[in-house]
């Protein structure tokens, strides 16, 4: 299974560092759409969901019951974001699932995407044109026009935890508006159809 394999991978070249569920979530959407523009692998190897906070691997949440070496652990602090308390580590680091290029293209980027706070990642995956167009829970691949795209370059510190946290609040209610509008208009309008015509 690529995910799976990709997954690991990345984990592998975070280490020591646990990496928080929206992060990795990110990271993977992002080293598979350079691989994909590097021509190191196919769109279709990875299918993602649309989510409030950007694209999920479909079978992401499961992968840790699946794989063994992927370890979660959950943060117990009052400042973390309750959806977002869940890290990912790995046990055994002898892995090598690809070729010996792409494993070092893997390697620098994923250790690149460590100093990216999660909010820039998801600002940028809410960016994409495959996300854009979709409504949260829809299944795609990675589109042609995602792939036009440059990857993040962002440069700098960190935010500040705090402002972190709120930054993704942020993201998780933008990524719901229109989850949010809808619903509000079915309940005030509801002899509207989808296209907000009267139903006959």
């Amino acid at each position: 299974m690529y995910l799976n394999k990709l997954a690991e991978t990345i984990l592998k070249y975070n280490h020591p560092k646990k990496i928080s569920k929206v992060n990795f979530a990110k990271t993977i959407y992002l080293v598979h759409k350079y691989l994909c523009q590097n021509k190191k692998s196919k769109n279709t190897a990875i299918k993602y969901i649309r989510m409030p906070l950007g694209p999920v691997p479909k079978g992401f949440m499961d992968l840790h019951n699946h794989n063994k070496n992927i370890k979660v652990s959950i943060r117990n602090t009052e400042n973390d974001l309750l959806y977002n308390t869940e890290n990912y580590s790995i046990e055994n680091r002898e892995i090598e699932h690809f070729a010996k290029d792409t494993e070092l293209e893997i390697k620098k980027l994923a250790k690149a995407l460590q100093r990216f706070p999660t909010s820039k990642l998801v600002d940028y995956t809410h960016k994409e044109p495959s996300w854009k167009k979709r409504k949260n829970g829809e299944e795609y691949f990675i589109q042609k026009e995602d792939l036009k795209r440059k990857l993040p370059n962002v440069r700098g510190r960190k935010r500040q935890k705090t402002k972190e946290n709120s930054r993704i609040q942020a993201q998780l209610l933008e990524g719901l508006l229109e989850d949010i509008v809808t619903e509000s208009t079915k309940l005030e309008y509801p002899d509207l159809n989808q296209d907000g015509k009267k139903s006959q």
